[in-house]
């Protein structure tokens, strides 16, 4: 593909520290800021732009963890090893990118990692609230959207629509507008006419069944087939520092059953993972859906009396916890347990759990 060409020019003006232009998309790195930077980064390619770089502002490791970027780019033969993380930067160039152009793309205010190029910033396209940064840009770009994808879009068929020649990028760029409008329904009050409007533009580019592309992202946000333990832990966790204790919740969508299966050291994960975020307690919530929907509870503590009088707490709290008996064990004590009121998400157990404490 003509995009995994392009990264590999990027990358090398990466390696020899000759960055002329960096289109950065937003830190939580989602499907719409990382096709969204790396769409545009192609397009200013094409305008003429030397030297320019899409950059994706998390880990290298941290990218399998965003399934659905993952799943989707695999298919046109770009993984991790192809794209630009931001520990691939020097760091000489993060502190200062000389006369180096940033372009903001799916936010409008630099986190603080990327605060140093403020002064640098000479384009914006973003569809969040405008809270006055960069001023001097231009483009400076903003809409009410529902995906940023769809103001790249809009510039793209101004200045390089050439690139959608190859239905490859139409696909692309249609993906995230797909995700972020829940499949363009306006039941979910997320989509907008300049959305729809944008999509039908380039369905004229491409052929495919945009249905099945929909539920193909949908498949791929969930599928955890290529993450380990410590993986499966990372994706969706939140961790507290209450005064007594340190914890965290990770919520994972996979059965303890089909976890297993990996055939990888659960426990040696779970408190490998304790001991490296500095936790006393961890709580793994398992959803999933197999013939109707259900949840489990893997409760790891540093005390096993603490770890009794916990879950006891969660079943007077309503959880309906029942022992669900496996062969997990850890240097900590462990406890496992299929969850009836399904109602209880982490949302609600945080709560009780700062109260018990």
């Amino acid at each position: 593909m003509q995009l995994k060409n392009f990264l590999k020019e990027a990358k090398a003006s990466v390696q020899a520290n000759n960055i002329a232009q960096v289109v950065v998309g937003n830190e939580s790195a989602d499907l719409d800021s990382i096709i969204s930077a790396n769409l545009l980064a192609y397009a200013y390619h094409k305008m003429g732009v030397e030297h320019v770089i899409p950059l994706i502002n998390i880990e290298r490791r941290d990218y399998k963890l965003r399934t659905e970027s993952y799943g989707l780019l695999k298919r046109y033969d770009i993984d991790e090893n192809d794209l630009i993380f931001i520990d691939d930067l020097d760091t000489a160039f993060i502190n200062n990118v000389g006369d180096a152009k940033i372009v903001v793309v799916d936010h409008n205010k630099l986190p603080d990692n990327l605060r140093a190029w403020d002064a640098n910033v000479t384009a914006v396209f973003d569809h969040h609230q405008d809270v006055g940064m960069y001023a001097d840009a231009s483009p400076r770009i903003f809409a009410t959207v529902g995906s940023c994808a769809t103001l790249v879009a809009q510039f793209i068929l101004e200045h390089a629509a050439d690139i959608y020649k190859n239905e490859d990028f139409a696909i692309l760029n249609i993906s995230p507008i797909l995700v972020d409008t829940v499949n363009l329904d306006p039941e979910q009050e997320r989509v907008t006419d300049e959305d729809v409007a944008m999509v039908n533009k380039l369905k004229e580019f491409t052929s495919a069944d945009l249905q099945k592309l929909y539920d193909d992202l949908q498949f791929m946000k969930s599928d955890v087939s290529a993450l380990n333990s410590t993986d499966l832990l990372r994706k969706d966790y939140k961790q507290w520092a209450n005064p007594k204790m340190t914890y965290g919740m990770a919520s994972v969508p996979l059965s303890i059953a089909e976890w297993l299966k990996k055939g990888e050291d659960m426990g040696a994960a779970f408190t490998n993972y304790m001991e490296e975020n500095g936790l006393e307690l961890l709580i793994i919530m398992t959803a999933y859906v197999e013939d109707s929907f259900k949840r489990e509870l893997i409760v790891v503590s540093k005390g096993e009396e603490f770890l009794s009088n916990f879950v006891s707490m969660l079943n007077k709290a309503g959880l309906e916890l029942s022992d669900y008996p496996t062969q997990i064990t850890a240097k900590l004590p462990i406890a496992s347990f299929n969850q009836g009121a399904l109602g209880f998400s982490r949302k609600k157990i945080q709560p009780l759990i700062e109260a018990f404490l």
